[in-house]
């Protein structure tokens, strides 16, 4: 009875980090996981200079208008039809 229940949690346990690894490794692209190390990858934000982060700091109604202006041309781009010339 003891070999039957130690079997059953062995198999049990397999599954369960069966079910957990291939979760977690979908979190990550592939291009992510070949990318060489110390490079920037898509759950990364992008790289601003030091420079403009000040600027946008000391001007944050230009911070606001760029962000929405992003925004705006992001929205355009994604309801664009596709079968336009």
């Amino acid at each position: 009875m003891l070999k039957k229940i130690l079997q059953a949690s062995a198999i049990a346990s397999v599954l369960a980090i069966g079910f957990v690894l291939p979760a977690s490794a979908a979190v990550y692209s592939e291009e992510d996981a070949a990318a060489p190390v110390g490079s920037f990858t898509s759950d990364m934000a992008a790289p601003m200079s030091p420079r403009f982060a000040a600027f946008m700091a000391r001007h944050p109604e230009f911070a606001r208008h760029m962000r929405e202006r992003m925004m705006r041309r992001a929205e355009l781009e994604q309801n664009q039809p596709t079968d336009a010339r």
